[in-house]
């Protein structure tokens, strides 16, 4: 990995993305994870490395709740000249309270993950979603991008809100959560073969009981980030 401040030297990658690809379909742990991290060391200190900026950024700024990430990087394809690509949430009554928004939030994300990582500005993409648990405003949680692969562990309350949102509605609740994962589905999984898709379906909590225990606090199981493999 380059030094911190100086763009990484990336080679030129060895092949295609549509090569890359038709190889992670033949990877046994994408059946068995949602997420798996890259077989080559450098990718994978890349994302521990992003873990720790983002910690560390959110000691200055806590109105920062959390990064989601998604693409290559989380389904071990990705080689070095491949994007980051993530969600960051930001707490909108606590960045109310500090002077902050979302924009300037998102854009301090980009810069220190670009800096520090040694990345050029085109390989970082990160959008930015203001979340709030006050005044009944749980329906911004409604969104498939928080319940991505997260970084760290402050978004929980934010997504047992949204959940419960739709635990209180009912069997109406359950086919909206439904459509929601199915959402998540294609967005997480567009590059693959629709053949290799259906394999991994069963990764998924289409009910809203195994949503709660998808993503209990004590981390069973079925817990998302506790399930990513990073080795073969």
């Amino acid at each position: 990995m380059s030094s911190r401040g100086t763009p990484a030297e990336v080679p030129a990658p060895a092949r295609s993305k549509g090569e890359r690809l038709r190889e992670a379909e033949r990877d046994p742990r994408l059946e068995r994870r949602r997420f798996v991290l890259s077989r080559v060391p450098e990718l994978r200190e890349r994302i521990f490395h992003l873990q720790k900026v983002f910690s560390d950024l959110q000691k200055e700024h806590p109105e920062l709740v959390g990064l989601s990430l998604y693409g290559s990087h989380t389904k071990g394809y990705a080689d070095f000249l491949s994007d980051i690509d993530g969600v960051v949430f930001v707490d909108f009554d606590e960045a109310q309270k500090r002077g902050t928004d979302k924009l300037e939030l998102r854009r301090l994300v980009q810069e220190t993950v670009r800096k520090e990582l040694g990345l050029t500005s085109e390989h970082v993409s990160i959008d930015a979603v203001s979340i709030s648990l006050q005044n009944n405003s749980v329906t911004t949680l409604r969104t498939p991008r928080l319940f991505h692969l997260a970084i760290g562990d402050k978004l929980r309350p934010y997504r047992d809100a949204a959940i419960r949102s739709y635990e209180e509605k009912g069997e109406e609740g359950e086919r909206e959560w439904a459509r929601l994962v199915f959402e998540l589905v294609l967005h997480e999984n567009h590059t693959f073969s629709d053949e290799f898709v259906e394999k991994r379906l069963h990764l998924y909590p289409w009910s809203l009981k195994k949503a709660r225990a998808y993503y209990a606090p004590e981390r069973g199981s079925d817990y998302t980030e506790s399930s990513v493999e990073d080795s073969a």
